[in-house]
């Protein structure tokens, strides 16, 4: 059973306490009736993941808009606009790798925060993606 992602972030935002249940207790804390340190982990690499995926979508918007423009550019020196969407496709780009870095490290901190062990070869965010899509949501 594959669980949603877009679940798995509602229950963690509204505080559901279905998640008493899940991962062996690790991600709700009973006593304050909220959020444990690594619910907040996950909630957090999972809002991190969902950046990534954005920037993503932005890399290949302006990657197209960039392509066709090219296209039918006549040779010689650039248009400003030309030169104007490769900034704005450094850009995007840019801000995909940080996001990609921030979503790496908060994977990361998820995993050591719930006391997860991460075999050797497999990438935080990975692990956290497998672990995640196995939750009975």
């Amino acid at each position: 059973m594959k669980t949603d992602v877009s679940t798995v972030i509602a229950c963690l935002q509204g505080a559901d306490p279905r998640l008493a249940q899940l991962a062996d207790g690790r991600l709700w804390d009973g006593a304050a009736a909220a959020l444990s340190p690594a619910g907040q982990a996950l909630l957090r690499a999972l809002l991190d993941q969902q950046a990534v995926t954005q920037a993503q979508a932005e890399v290949s918007a302006v990657a197209d808009i960039l392509r066709r423009d090219q296209k039918f550019a006549p040779p010689g020196r650039p248009s400003l606009h030309l030169v104007q969407l490769r900034r704005q496709q450094s850009a995007v780009q840019q801000a995909e790798r940080l996001a990609r870095q921030v979503a790496a490290a908060s994977a990361s901190g998820f995993i050591k925060q719930a006391g997860l062990t991460l075999k050797p070869g497999i990438a935080a965010g990975e692990f956290m993606a497998k672990w995640v899509a196995r939750l009975p949501l």
